[in-house]
Order: C-alpha cells, then structure tokens, then sequence
C-alpha cells in the first residue's frame, strides 16, 4: 500500500475517446525506494486486477493505456532484471 500512496504507480483518468484507463508508472520513485521484483509484482497484481473489476467493461472497454514516467532515470538505472 505503500507504493500506491508514494506516487509510485496509480491510475490517472481515461482517455477521451475509447474510456480505457491510463496508468503511470514513475520509475524513479520504485528505483529511490529499492522495491523488490516481488513487491512489484504484488503491487501490479493488486493494481491491475482493481482495474478490470472497477473500470472495465466486457465488450466496449477491454485495454488500458500505460505511461511509464523516466525522468531522471539513467540508461544503467533501468533495471535489467
């Protein structure tokens, strides 16, 4: 929950046209807090399994839209893994 509250990852509206969901990802706040493979794996399960039952509709909303933020990440930041 943690990560949810830092800004690290959340959902910021819909697009005009189509309503999916926009999700950003701010790599540089999971790269200062030193999360896990495996806590990022439990935050995006959470996160996206909440937005299939809260803002998806069979049929006429089914994709989303992700914007990973880098700023101020470095190229040998990234991790690899």
């Amino acid at each position: 929950m943690s990560y949810l509250n830092s800004g690290a990852v959340y959902v910021c509206g819909r697009t005009i046209k189509g309503h999916q969901p926009i999700i950003v990802i701010n790599v540089r706040k999971f790269i200062d807090q030193n999360v896990t493979l495996d806590e990022i794996i439990e935050v995006s399960s959470y996160l996206f399994d909440w937005i299939v039952c809260h803002m998806m509709i069979p049929g006429r909303i089914e994709s989303w839209l992700i914007i990973m933020d880098l700023k101020d990440v470095g190229i040998t930041q990234l991790p690899i893994k």
